[in-house]
């Protein structure tokens, strides 16, 4: 995810990461501020080889691929929350110990 952001975000701005506890959940969440993804490529970020993104997009989406199937092998989840031109923010919920 920080590897997805760094690619994500606009020169010379922050990359949040933050990690709390909710209920029975661990959740990572990481933020870049930036372009955002486009409404249309959301649907497919965590699919393995998504063909409408170029050569460097599509290797990314490989790993998110790879990021989705690790997560829910340990009983988790991952999802992207959105703001086109603004940010993007990927977040990892795990079962807490």
């Amino acid at each position: 995810m920080l590897r997805h952001a760094t690619h994500l975000a606009a020169p010379n701005t922050d990359i949040e990461v933050r990690v709390s506890r909710q209920g029975a959940e661990v959740i990572c969440s990481v933020t870049s501020h930036g372009p955002g993804i486009a409404p249309t490529d959301l649907p497919h970020l965590f699919e393995r080889y998504y063909q409408r993104l170029g050569a460097e997009r599509r290797a990314e989406a490989a790993g998110l691929y790879v990021s989705k199937a690790l997560v829910e092998a340990h009983g988790g989840r991952i999802w992207v929350d959105n703001e086109p031109g603004q940010r993007s923010t990927f977040h990892v919920a795990l079962p807490a110990a």
